[in-house]
């Protein structure tokens, strides 16, 4: 149903992505930022930046520096991205904020680092929207924009996105981002999470190229012209995958479940866990796959894990783990994949066994026996409890 992102399968981000580096590099050639002065408090951040914009400290708060910024930012954003070719489609950036490692207050994003939302190159039927931070062009890595140096890996991020009408409903997002909180709520998409670090190749496929970079990039789909994929986008709305990869695909919904594909750059050592996948499937998508809501609350938590199976490249991988949470306020299941990195396609179906044993015994009765040695280590199974 849909093709990579990038990688040896399909090119279009890398093509907008380059666009975007050429006009980074006709923005900036000459111009060297200086990197963020770093504070200690909220006060003295907020003290920096009423001088720095010259605004009288009386009338100064932290709502007036952020409609500035935003507004700066709104202003910036059409030279230095390419943008939606539909006005009417344009997607606003309500806010953009950061909180540093070891802080415990959000500050707005520094006005150097736009976000970026853009049309992703056509994907069969479905259509999405890229987002993406931009900061200092990088000759050496225009796929990507390394903003490490104004957000220091492992900061934790938080957009907030409005999508009109005429943009499509978002539905899914996957990209570069660790520890997601993603919220979807009618045409507003809430992202929260902390920039990974990824090893992104300054040369297509080439990892030996690969350099550590701070890179923040997703794809939201936003619909369908196919009424069947429309349909199919619209029953996972809410669901989120998050990965350390360089390339990743669209998540390819169906009516038994999801898959997505990520390709990254490891050390060479299959031993060696250095990538992630993370995600989060809402009720109603677990509903769609035949996991029914009641299922899903009523078994034990050390249960949970035996409801959904990972393949990795069409062989069982038990050592993903899925556990029942709530992300601001909906519920559904986590997934928490460690791999060694290469190029990887992941699917997530519910396991026909257990849903066996739940009709057997009912949600309540199950208990769960996990494997400890041997190939399927990790893996859950559900059986019914007997009785004493």
């Amino acid at each position: 149903m849909h093709k990579r992102l990038n990688g040896r399968r399909g090119i279009g981000v890398l093509a907008v992505l380059v666009v975007i580096g050429a006009m980074l590099a006709a923005a900036t050639t000459g111009t060297a930022r200086p990197a963020p002065r770093q504070f200690t408090t909220p006060e003295e951040v907020l003290a920096a930046k009423c001088v720095e914009f010259q605004i009288p400290r009386t009338v100064c708060s932290y709502e007036t520096i952020a409609f500035i910024l935003q507004q700066q930012a709104n202003a910036a954003a059409p030279s230095m991205c390419p943008g939606q070719a539909d006005p009417a489609k344009k997607v606003t950036v309500v806010s953009s904020q950061y909180k540093r490692p070891g802080y415990g207050y959000w500050e707005e994003i520094w006005k150097y680092v736009i976000v970026c939302v853009t049309d992703a190159p056509a994907q069969g039927n479905s259509s999405s929207v890229i987002v993406t931070l931009m900061h200092e062009f990088d000759a050496k890595h225009m796929n990507a924009q390394d903003v490490s140096a104004a957000l220091p890996n492992g900061t934790l991020i938080k957009l907030v996105l409005d999508f009109p009408t005429a943009a499509g409903k978002p539905s899914t997002l996957v990209g570069s981002l660790d520890n997601p909180a993603i919220t979807f709520n009618g045409q507003r998409v809430t992202i929260e999470g902390r920039i990974p670090t990824v090893r992104f190749p300054s040369v297509t496929n080439d990892c030996t190229t690969a350099t550590p970079l701070g890179i923040v990039l997703f794809s939201i789909v936003t619909g369908s012209t196919d009424p069947l994929e429309a349909a199919a986008i619209n029953a996972f709305r809410g669901t989120v995958f998050t990965t350390n990869a360089y390339s990743f695909g669209v998540p390819t919904a169906r009516s038994t479940g999801m898959s997505f594909s990520v390709t990254g750059c490891g050390d060479g050592d299959p031993a060696t866990t250095d990538g992630f996948a993370k995600g989060f499937l809402p009720l109603t998508a677990l509903a769609t796959m035949g996991l029914s809501s009641a299922d899903v609350r009523g078994v034990p938590e050390s249960a949970v894990d035996g409801l959904l199976t990972l393949e990795n490249n069409g062989k069982a991988a038990p050592s993903g783990v899925f556990t029942r949470t709530t992300v601001n306020g909906q519920q559904g299941i986590a997934l928490s994949y460690l791999t060694s990195f290469s190029e990887h396609t992941l699917s997530i179906e519910p396991d026909a066994k257990s849903l066996k044993v739940i009709k057997q015994c009912g949600a309540k009765k199950v208990k769960a026996t996990k494997t400890k040695k041997g190939k399927q280590k990790g893996k859950t199974t559900l059986s019914c409890k007997t009785k004493a």
